[in-house]
């Protein structure tokens, strides 16, 4: 009988080391405020849209699921710091293994702008944003600490059909799937 138990313990402590081992490993990524080309995107001008363009990539990165065969999983947080320097260390008290900027660098209004205004707020939404508005914006994806970008890209909405507060959302679940695919890659797997 006390050799049943010894071995029944044995097990079940094997079994207990496989499902620790099966655990997705949670890597930080800080997402900073969007910024934008001065000199190619006149009138940006509310500011509020650079941080709620960073939510909708936080929220497409959260939304990211686990890669099971790496055993990873993203958990991104807003970072609200507007230099470099400010982002670095917000990044690092915020224990983010990644950072991602992001920089609008077109906005091409082709149709006329909307009667309520290029950036005035009707019920919750962003207003002046028609469906034929085309966005382009790039990335860069660090490592916390780092000023050279590990990957860099860029994403837009310009073979999508829009509703006005759909603009930014698609772009931002694009950007969202490189930078996971990109963190995979630099991260080292789980060793079972």
């Amino acid at each position: 009988m006390h050799r049943f138990g010894c071995g029944l313990l044995l097990c079940l402590c094997s079994l207990s080391l496989c499902a620790f081992a099966q655990e997705n490993r949670i890597v930080r990524i800080g997402v900073a405020i969007m910024q934008r080309r001065p000199t190619q995107i006149s009138g940006w001008g509310y500011v509020g849209l650079n941080s709620e363009v960073r939510d909708l990539l936080v929220s497409a990165l959260n939304q990211e699921k686990a890669d099971k065969k790496r055993h990873v999983k993203v958990e991104a947080v807003p970072l609200d710091g507007t230099t470099p320097d400010n982002v670095g260390t917000e990044a690092t008290q915020k224990n983010c293994a990644y950072v991602v900027s992001t920089t609008l660098v077109e906005w091409s209004r082709p149709g006329q702008p909307d009667p309520g205004g290029p950036y005035s707020r009707n019920q919750g939404q962003i207003g002046g944003i028609k469906g034929g508005d085309q966005v382009t914006v790039e990335y860069k994806l660090y490592r916390t600490g780092d000023s050279s970008a590990i990957s860099t890209g860029s994403a837009s909405n310009h073979d999508v059909m829009l509703r006005s507060s759909d603009l930014f959302t698609p772009v931002m679940n694009q950007i969202a799937s490189r930078i996971f695919a990109d963190v995979k890659k630099a991260t080292p797997p789980v060793q079972p």
